[in-house]
């Protein structure tokens, strides 16, 4: 065999190692999408775990909620120490929503969900969106910036109406 052959099957088997290595390299960044996918829906669902949970561990967050479902209900302070913690919660946990949907770890559907959700949580629970239009303001989050915020920046744009 001369060694121009010799060459030719190195080459060869060089192109196929290169391709192979490429498939796998595919298959590996395709399951650290999927990770990434599954840890950043399950760090949102614990974080909405925990929040859920206030009210269930707690009987004066469950008594605070119950006075936030309502307008201008008066709270004491240590209640509007309680509702400015828990919209800065919210507010954590929309951002948290809404970076997983910008670097694409949060399909669109789940996305949609968590953004129209925001929808029924600010009639829910009218009497916190005076804290969360204060957080917002001094966190400086204004339209067009971060898209879940525009969505609640809407929501309470639409409440204020409402009254």
């Amino acid at each position: 065999m001369n060694w121009d052959a010799i060459g030719a099957v190195g080459e060869i088997l060089g192109a196929i190692a290169v391709v192979f290595s490429l498939v796998y390299l595919a298959f590996q960044i395709k399951q650290s999408n999927r990770i990434g996918i599954r840890e950043s829906r399950s760090e949102i669902a614990k974080v909405l775990g925990d929040i859920n949970r206030l009210s269930l561990e707690n009987p004066s967050t469950a008594i605070l909620l119950g006075k936030l479902r309502l307008e201008d209900q008066e709270l004491s302070a240590v209640e509007v120490q309680q509702a400015d913690d828990l919209a800065a919660m919210y507010i954590g946990l929309w951002a948290l929503i809404n970076s997983a949907n910008q670097s694409g770890l949060l399909p669109l559907k789940v996305y949609e969900v968590y953004e129209r959700s925001i929808s029924s949580f600010i009639r829910k629970y009218p009497g916190l969106i005076t804290y969360i239009s204060q957080q917002l303001e001094e966190i400086d989050i204004t339209p067009g910036e971060y898209g879940i915020f525009d969505r609640v920046l809407e929501e309470i744009s639409h409440s204020d109406k409402r009254e």
